[in-house]
């Protein structure tokens, strides 16, 4: 009986266009754009780094590139972080406690919200 059951489950969903096969995660490219109140630069590239460390151990991670220039626009910082799914950056990556505690810090040294861009399925050509 229960095989019947779950062979009608399975029919009810492919009948309404519903895929039981999960979908593979898609991978993006994140890039958030950090502006600082005007001399908080390094106070906000410190308050990174505890951030930093943390999300290193999350799942789904591949790498964070933070680019600052420290001499040309020293309260500018700019991450370029690439992700294995898209799906767990928007989700469960948004509300960690380390994401939050540094939300908590960094609001104040910041001139405005960042600039978040997501570009998804994006490809890793690698070194040759």
């Amino acid at each position: 009986m229960r095989n019947v059951l779950s062979m009608l489950a399975t029919c009810c969903l492919l009948a309404c266009g519903e895929s039981v096969i999960a979908q593979a995660p898609t991978p993006v490219a994140v890039t958030v754009d950090y502006r600082a109140l005007p001399g908080q630069g390094a106070a906000l590239h410190a308050a990174l780094q505890p951030l930093l460390a943390e999300v290193r151990k999350e799942p789904h991670y591949l790498g964070i590139t933070v680019l600052r220039d420290a001499q040309g626009d020293p309260d500018r910082i700019l991450l370029v972080e690439r992700w294995a799914d898209q799906a767990y950056y928007t989700g469960a990556h948004s509300s960690t406690p380390h994401l939050e505690a540094f939300k908590a810090v960094a609001m104040p040294l910041l001139a405005g919200p960042p600039m978040v861009t997501l570009w998804p399925g994006v490809e890793d050509v690698g070194k040759p």
